[in-house]
């Protein structure tokens, strides 16, 4: 008997039973499954530890308003999994979500039984389910929130056309470290070499590591 999208949907949340893993190693190769659906999309990429869905929602706004098809990828939901990916200001249907997860879990499987990867995370997963479905749907561009930190969130695989980091505090200190400038680190970790990245307001220890961050990539501050 086939799966229902429950089901899929149980399976998926049992993979929160692993905890955190953080690293790009596992999410990389479970993208190469799916046909690496992220490679030259338009993307930007927001981070910080708080302000981000504000952020993510108020530029998907913008975007469509100015007539883009614009995908938003966010977390945590609040009521559905759906609320998670929407493309035009519309989450997945669970018509689309069905095959999608069944897509990326037969992706899973086949990475876990020919590699020594370990098997993706929860919120590895649902990046790669997002990923391709904003490259079915062709959206652009694809506001993408980080999840975690940033260097090793699964969602820092992108090449960005801009990244934001909308503030800096102390959060999940047991993986981002425990003083503002440990925190900033992490979360400057999505800067990319010429990538302007829009800082908001932060305290001056966090500011100068991000500035740091950036001068070291070339990557224009805003």
């Amino acid at each position: 008997m086939d799966p229902s999208l429950q089901d899929l949907l149980n399976d998926l949340y049992s993979r929160r039973a692993g905890g955190i893993k953080l690293g790009l190693g596992t999410v990389r190769a479970l993208l190469r499954e799916l046909g690496d659906p992220h490679v030259g999309a338009p993307i930007v990429h927001v981070a910080g530890t708080n302000g981000k869905g504000s952020v993510v929602a108020m530029l998907d706004s913008i975007l469509r308003m100015a007539g883009f098809l614009a995908a938003r990828y966010t977390s945590p939901h609040l009521l559905r999994f759906n609320e998670r990916l929407s493309v035009g200001d519309v989450e997945i249907s669970d018509d689309a979500l069905y095959p999608l997860l069944l897509e990326v879990e037969q992706a899973a499987r086949d990475l876990e039984k020919s590699s020594c990867i370990r098997a993706p995370t929860f919120f590895e997963f649902t990046t790669a389910a997002a990923f391709a479905w904003f490259r079915r749907e062709q959206a652009d561009p694809w506001i993408l929130e980080t999840g975690l930190g940033g260097r090793l969130d699964a969602t820092n695989v992108v090449e960005p056309m801009v990244t934001a980091i909308t503030s800096i505090g102390i959060d999940h200190a047991s993986f981002l470290g425990d003083s503002i400038g440990d925190v900033a680190r992490e979360k400057a970790g999505i800067i990319k070499p010429g990538v302007p990245v829009v800082v908001g307001e932060m305290p001056p220890a966090a500011r100068s590591v991000i500035e740091e961050t950036a001068r070291v990539h070339a990557a224009p501050v805003i």
